[in-house]
């Protein structure tokens, strides 16, 4: 098994693009093409071969990359990482709107989805770090690629450091801030502040924009995949329904079962891709805000349809790591209901795996993962 560093979410869709393609064809007329941003590639099927949304596109996941990028010095997210409690560190408008979303999602998910959760996940190993950056807390790497479970001191620390009310968004004379409030927390001599991490919410937040500009300009045949964790479909070539099918989350070569979808935004989440096995326990990088440590929930894959595409790529971390009974609670949701959103999901049950559904979907074989 090799461990992933990159924050990357590729849970969605087996082959997502390929398996879009096999199932409706390509027209001579279509632009077709893939952006890499923000540790994952954009992959963007436009039958109007629109050069306007080609630039559009470009343009934005440059945008969100200089704005979200962790490991980049100079970005937004980095800057204000850096900053110590108290410090107004200036943003540009599209960080502005993307913690304004990561807070909206925090009150959603009742703190289950939490962006400052970023030292958590951090002390797991599950975030994409420059070369050559060690910390205090990092244990050596074993062969296969895991690694032994944080120093308990750690854990707790961080867990008490993670919490999005501490962050404040301000918008003055048109200019905008981002302040950390009483959040210095000392671990074996070493001051930490909290940080932000916007991985749950940054490609949603593009696939958003892109929905809304495919709407101001009449453009309603393709589909733009982020990662394979958020996705955007309009119609197929035919302007009908898209056929899509959702990955086998114990065995990626398969898929599990297919729905039909037009005109949504779609975000899956998921155990898988994203983890390390040490000493017989897997530990994936959805960091379960209320222990500080990688989920232990029932559930092993959300989808979610519909709805604001930045807002469910959130949720379906949030409702992941919640586990089974809190999905079905917000699916029967007033927010759910008026959202129009749908949900498929994974979860264990003894040793069986089955699919949980709000709409209609083709179950694959059995109609049950493989485990």
């Amino acid at each position: 098994m090799t461990i992933h560093y990159k924050r990357i979410r590729v849970w969605l869709i087996a082959a997502a693009t390929a398996l879009l393609a096999l199932t409706t064809g390509c027209t001579p007329a279509a632009q077709s093409y893939s952006i890499f941003g923000l540790g994952s590639v954009m992959q963007v099927v436009d039958y109007a071969s629109s050069a306007a949304l080609g630039q559009y596109t470009r343009d934005l996941v440059a945008e969100v990359q200089a704005a979200a990028d962790v490991t980049q010095e100079d970005s937004d997210i980095a800057r204000f990482n850096a900053a110590a409690d108290e410090v107004q560190v200036a943003v540009s408008r599209l960080t502005f709107d993307m913690v304004r979303y990561a807070r909206r999602a925090y009150d959603l998910s009742e703190g289950l989805y939490d962006p400052t959760a970023y030292w958590s996940v951090d002390l797991w190993r599950f975030l994409p770090r420059k070369e050559g950056i060690s910390r205090p807390y990092d244990r050596p790497q074993a062969e296969d690629g895991a690694y032994p479970t944080p120093d308990p001191i750690y854990i707790e620390a961080f867990r008490r450091l993670t919490d999005m009310r501490k962050i404040e968004a301000i918008e003055q004379d048109g200019q905008y801030y981002l302040v950390k409030h009483q959040t210095a927390t000392t671990v074996a001599g070493q001051v930490y502040y909290a940080a932000l991490d916007l991985g749950g919410v940054a490609k949603g937040y593009v696939i958003e924009c892109v929905k809304r500009f495919a709407r101001d300009n009449a453009l309603t045949k393709g589909y733009v995949s982020f990662g394979s964790s958020s996705l955007l479909l309009l119609g197929n070539r035919k302007g009908q329904a898209w056929d899509l099918s959702l990955t086998d989350p114990r065995d990626e070569a398969a898929t599990y079962c297919t729905l039909h979808a037009k005109d949504v935004a779609v975000a899956t989440s998921g155990d898988y891709q994203n983890y390390y096995t040490w000493q017989g326990a897997r530990y994936c990088h959805l960091i379960d805000v209320r222990t500080g440590c990688p989920m232990q929930s029932d559930l092993v894959t959300v989808t979610v349809i519909g709805g604001d595409a930045c807002l469910i790529d959130a949720l379906a971390t949030a409702l992941t790591v919640g586990g089974l009974a809190r999905l079905k609670a917000f699916a029967e949701s007033d927010y759910a209901r008026q959202n129009d959103l749908h949900f498929v999901a994974v979860y264990r049950e003894g040793d069986q795996y089955k699919i949980y559904a709000t709409l209609e979907v083709d179950a694959h074989s059995s109609g049950q993962p493989q485990i």
